[in-house]
């Protein structure tokens, strides 16, 4: 079921907040399995780290966890189909308030975990979304 969702549809910088939700679209998930998904990503020409966090008026910033691009190599001149990616955010979640809003934030890193403060990413689409759990 989704809980949230917003077209992106352009290109974010790393450290850039991409999408919010309000909090209390939070309690129909109950026990099930929460998901951050990003739709229509870019592919990278190098491996790199994408860290979500989440954050409220009222909560520190929660590290929500990490997705990953593998290095498509040089990208001039190719076309490449653009990906999907998902990320368990369950526990992270847990921590936020029933309420208010809460911003979802993107930090681009390269393989040794450095932050690319330019780097940036082509996103079309934020779910989020529960899933059943089994």
């Amino acid at each position: 079921m989704e809980i949230a969702c917003a077209s992106i549809n352009r290109t974010v910088r790393s450290g850039e907040q991409i999408a919010s939700f309000d909090a209390s679209a939070l309690d129909a998930a109950g026990k099930d399995i929460v998901e951050i998904v990003l739709e229509g990503v870019e592919k990278t020409a190098c491996s790199r780290v994408l860290r979500l966090s989440l954050s409220s008026r009222s909560s520190r910033l929660i590290l929500a966890g990490n997705l990953y691009t593998y290095g498509e190599g040089p990208l001039e001149g190719r076309q490449l189909a653009p990906i999907t990616l998902s990320l368990d955010v369950t526990e992270a979640v847990r921590h936020l308030p029933r309420s208010g809003p809460v911003q979802v934030c993107l930090e681009i890193l390269d393989g040794h975990g450095q932050s690319l403060k330019d780097e940036h990413l082509f996103i079309k689409r934020f779910h989020l979304r529960n899933v059943e759990a089994e």
